[in-house]
């Protein structure tokens, strides 16, 4: 063999070991041309976390600069997932990215989601290059998969041209939400025990009630079999020395108010260890697949059944022998089956990725379609129950837009089984809870107007009909911790604390919340420093529930204002004063309730003018101790009449001759 051969022969074998270790990817210093266009609502972000568009937003630069990855935790957020959703079916010529400056592998597939074809596995080893990989795709949506946080991929590009469009309208919900949901009332909620003395809550009108399952089972140890012989117990429960939820229920009902259970963690029969083990995923099985959560959808089935509107079998209840067969007792609708279920602080044993969520609920909606059967799922004791969104640790609408991607692709209704969505906020100088936070802030330099505007615009657009509420919101009254309401000039924190909660709820009724339960009733320990221990708006059952001003604040609004509506929300520029314009939806009667929405204890004097139909004005000012407030009367004179205003709101009710 002639040294001309030999050469040859070696530099196609060079060739082939080249193409096949590369998997025929190009090289450039370009990106493809033939780019479909990926806009931000077209990605589903199953981390939840960062802004995955910064994958698309530099789609023509030859070295694209912003990345996205989701932070360093790989018990949650690796592999990292998004699905893109093209809206229309492409075909797919080629996968265009930037390669930036480490490693690992980027994986690509293709086809109908939960059920993917495999597309492309490509290292990530070409330091700061484009790399092109040759596809022959069908397809509208595509999964993109960062392996590890050893991928950094700058910019993604794909390439094609349109085969078919297939993008219909969004389903509209035909039920839409009732006009009292408006009342300020909605906004006078909070988070509770069954322990609470019902007087407590006099002014509260939602009681969101944290309610642990393991309570109501027929015993609380490992030798206990639980599901599918459950015992459960509700009157008098093992739990408590023998509550009485019957009668809790009832009572609070008869009172006006909505009382929104919170099924909280699982059971020791379903863990087989101890107490810690109860805020763990409540399966046995595959969490991301929804005939798992059997022993929960069960469960949910049998406290609709009691409590609901619906009268049921009693073959089908499940009870200890102490307790009697009671069936459709008609005391609850609302039912909320977690809470915070993305707790990104603890493991993925309790973390809940979006589609895990999605498949519990599906499960405990209605028995995921009825596939487990009809003893499970509240729709199947109740059809009038409602759903409640487990509520968020964030305002989060990534997790909320995967759930609903779940829900449209693994239920053949594509129902979105939650009436209502749900988030958890605090406002402090962290931005959220768990950070870094060292003290609370007011709503208003919290921006918490536009946050909450965000999430009801949102709901107003893909999900139409369902309720928002914001659960969890709230400040501790201590002179440290990082949700503290800090005094300033002559407000003590306690009144700081009272003051900020008000701005808060009309703050949120007025960006379109619907409910607003703030953190809590009660006080945990007063003499801790601990974050959430001195949140309540009244002491600790220990020293007696003694009210803070805060509850007396809640009462004033209650007494006064309960039924009316928020017309319009002004902010002076200038001043920073804020102005609600109020209505009373059946008798037509006016209010205001002002402040300046300032941390500076600041207080002026301030005119209002009123229309000629008005000749004087009551004001109320909130005040501990008093229950309607501090009243006076203000006549008109020139048109207008002239108050103080201060940081703390005050009432106006306009009074016609």
């Amino acid at each position: 063999m002639t040294k001309f051969k030999c050469k040859t022969i070696f530099c196609i074998l060079i060739i082939i070991i080249y193409t096949k270790t590369t998997g025929c990817t190009n090289q450039s210093s370009q990106p493809p041309v033939k780019k479909i266009e990926v806009k931000p609502e077209q990605i589903i972000n199953l981390t939840t976390q960062g802004n995955a568009f910064l994958l698309f937003d530099e789609q023509n630069k030859s070295k694209p600069e912003t990345t996205w990855k989701p932070p360093y935790s790989p018990k949650w957020h690796y592999p990292a997932e998004l699905i893109i959703d093209l809206k229309d079916e492409y075909n797919i010529d080629s996968i265009g990215f930037y390669d930036g400056s480490a490693t690992g592998d980027l994986i690509i597939n293709y086809g109908e989601p939960f059920e993917w074809s495999e597309g492309i596995n490509v290292p990530t080893n070409r330091y700061n290059q484009w790399q092109t990989k040759p596809v022959s795709w069908k397809s509208r949506y595509l999964q993109i998969i960062l392996s590890g946080p050893d991928v950094n991929i700058n910019e993604i590009v794909i390439s094609g041209v349109l085969h078919k469009k297939i993008t219909s309208p969004e389903k509209r919900d035909s039920n839409p939400l009732n006009e009292s949901l408006k009342q300020l009332k909605n906004g006078l909620g909070t988070n509770s025990f069954i322990d609470v003395p019902h007087s407590a809550l006099d002014p509260i009108h939602i009681v969101r009630e944290y309610h642990q399952w393991d309570w109501m089972e027929g015993a609380r140890d490992k030798d206990y079999q639980g599901y599918p012989n459950n015992l459960n117990r509700f009157n008098p429960t093992i739990a408590g020395n023998g509550w009485n939820f019957d009668s809790y229920y009832k009572t609070l009902n008869e009172k006006g108010k909505i009382v929104v259970p919170v099924m909280v963690g699982t059971t020791l029969w379903m863990t087989g260890e101890g107490d810690k083990s109860l805020e763990n995923k409540p399966t046995k099985g595959n969490p991301a697949n929804p005939l798992d959560y059997k022993e929960h959808a069960d469960h949910m089935f049998q406290f609709a059944a009691r409590y609901g509107s619906n009268e049921v079998s009693k073959e089908l209840l499940k009870l200890h022998s102490s307790q009697d067969k009671i069936s459709g007792m008609g005391v609850l609708q609302y039912y909320e089956n977690w809470n915070e279920p993305d707790k990104w602080w603890m493991s993925r044993i309790q973390y809940f990725t979006p589609f895990e969520y999605a498949a519990l609920s599906s499960a405990d909606y209605d028995g995921h379609e009825g596939e487990l059967g009809k003893s499970f799922g509240i729709i199947n004791a109740d059809p009038n129950s409602k759903l409640v969104m487990a509520g968020l640790a964030t305002f989060n609408l990534e997790y909320v837009k995967a759930m609903k991607f779940w829900c449209d692709h693994n239920r053949t209704d594509k129902k979105f089984v939650w009436d209502v969505i749900n988030f958890h906020h605090y406002s402090n100088n962290g931005g959220i809870q768990h950070g870094k936070a060292t003290k609370g802030i007011s709503p208003e330099a919290d921006s918490l107007f536009h946050k909450i505007k965000r999430l009801s615009e949102f709901r107003d657009k893909h999900l139409p009909g369902k309720e928002l509420w914001i659960t969890e919101f709230g400040y501790d009254t201590q002179t440290k911790g990082s949700q503290i309401a800090p005094a300033m000039g002559d407000l003590t924190s306690k009144e700081v604390q009272a003051a900020w909660l008000i701005r808060s709820i009309i703050i949120g009724k007025a960006a379109g919340a619907d409910r607003m339960t703030q953190f809590m009733l009660r006080d945990g320990n007063e003499e801790s420093y601990q974050t959430y221990m001195n949140s309540g708006l009244t002491s600790s059952k220990h020293t007696g529930y003694k009210k803070k001003p805060s509850w007396f604040y809640y009462s004033t609004i209650d007494h006064h204002l309960s039924k009316f509506i928020i017309d319009d929300l002004e902010v002076d520029s200038l001043s920073n004063l804020y102005k609600a314009k109020l209505t009373h939806p059946e008798n037509g009667k006016e209010a205001y309730i002002i402040w300046y929405g300032t941390s500076k204890g600041k207080t002026s004097e301030i005119d209002l003018r009123l229309d000629k139909k008005y000749s004087n004005a009551t004001i109320i000012e909130l005040r501990n101790e008093k229950e309607a407030g501090m009243i006076s009367t203000k006549n008109k004179q020139n048109n207008k009449i002239t108050l103080m205003a201060n940081e703390t709101p005050t009432i106006i009710l306009l009074n016609a001759d």
